[in-house]
This record gives C-alpha cells, sequence and structure tokens, in this order.
C-alpha cells in the first residue's frame, strides 16, 4: 500500500483508482478526511507466473495521478536467481592458484511453497549437468529443508552449488544448461541456464 497526502491546507478527495493490468486490483479508504488516503494493491493469485510492469492511475477532483505497479508472481516451484553467469574466468590464473576455485562457486537456490496439510517431501535428483561442471546440492541427501518464511509461509528449499571444472573446462564463451527432475507432478523438469568465458 502507499499513502496519498495533501502537501496543502486545502482538501482533495480521490474519485477512483484505475488499474491497467488484470494482474493486480487496487481501491483506498480515507485515513484522514480530505487530507490522507491509503491505497491497497493486491495481486491476483490466479495471473501467470513472472515479472511485470504496469501502472495505476488515481483520480481526484483537480488532477490524475499515474504510479507505475511492478508485479512478480512466483510458480509454486522455481529457481532463484533464474541462471548463472560466470562472467571472465583466466584459466591459467585459476590453474595456478588453485584457492581461486572458492570464489567461483555459485549458487541457486530450488523454492517450493508448502501448504499446511502437504505431505509429499520436495525431492530432486540431477538428470543431466555439463561435463565441465562440478555441482552439489544442500541437503545432500533426501528432501529439502524446510523453512517458514515470513510473508511467504512453509518453503521447500534446496542450495545447489555450481563451480567450473577448469581442469576439463576449455577457453572461449560456453553456454549450457544443468537439467533438474523433482518429483513435483506439475513441475517434473527445471532447467539452469549457465554461461560464461574461460580466457
Amino acid at each position: 500500500y502507499i499513502n496519498i497526502k495533501s502537501k496543502e491546507d486545502k482538501p482533495f478527495n480521490i474519485k477512483k483508482v484505475k488499474t491497467e493490468s488484470d494482474l493486480f486490483t487496487a481501491g483506498f479508504y480515507e485515513v484522514v478526511k480530505g487530507k490522507d488516503y491509503k491505497i491497497i494493491v493486491k495481486l491476483n493469485p490466479k495471473s501467470e507466473a513472472g515479472m511485470s510492469q504496469n501502472s495505476l492511475t488515481i483520480h481526484t477532483e483537480k488532477e490524475i495521478i499515474k504510479l507505475p505497479v511492478y508485479t512478480f508472481i512466483k510458480e509454486k516451484v522455481y529457481i532463484n536467481p533464474p541462471g548463472i553467469n560466470f562472467g571472465q574466468i583466466d584459466k591459467a590464473e585459476v590453474t595456478n592458484n588453485r584457492k581461486l576455485l572458492d570464489f567461483l562457486n555459485q549458487s541457486v537456490f530450488v523454492y517450493k511453497h508448502e501448504r499446511d496439510d502437504f505431505k509429499d517431501d520436495l525431492k530432486i535428483e540431477f538428470e543431466s549437468i555439463p561435463e565441465y561442471l562440478e555441482v552439489n546440492r544442500t541437503p545432500a541427501e533426501g528432501p529439502a529443508s524446510i523453512v517458514n518464511i515470513p510473508n511467504q509461509g512453509k518453503t521447500a528449499i534446496f542450495e545447489i552449488i555450481v563451480s567450473p571444472n577448469i581442469d576439463k573446462i576449455k577457453k572461449g564463451k560456453f553456454s549450457d544448461t544443468i537439467r533438474v527432475k523433482t518429483n513435483d507432478k506439475d513441475f517434473p523438469t527445471l532447467e539452469i541456464p549457465v554461461f560464461g568465458e574461460i580466457i
């Protein structure tokens, strides 16, 4: 929500609030008559997943105020961040100083929103991994860890740690995919894009 307040002594009235998308609904109510209004925006839970930028328009008796609204609706099972970018890696430098490999590890997380009556724990396995990458997961075995995240509720989480195998990776740009199988019937396969450049 946001507050709309008058900077002048004169009162103002909001006539209506109009949205330009069905991804969310908006309404308002007076906090202080003629001086302070609260605008409330609620996501439509039936909307398709993804990020979007839209707007809402506030009509007063004197002016029209347009505000941007950014939405991010997540799938029941999703990966965050959505991919891994290793950037540029100097192979000779890393080969000569193996301790640098520790700084090349990158993590993505697999999340699944749980329900209070949820009975099937989220499980994953790696379906395909490029041979020049090393991949580990936490928890190392068994189902996902369950965490109660504020404003989100019970969430199953896996951490997937990816690092390049400096002995197998070749010079040049690379772009590949790690495929992950899950036991979720709606999201049986997840893909993690991986790209970068070896110089």
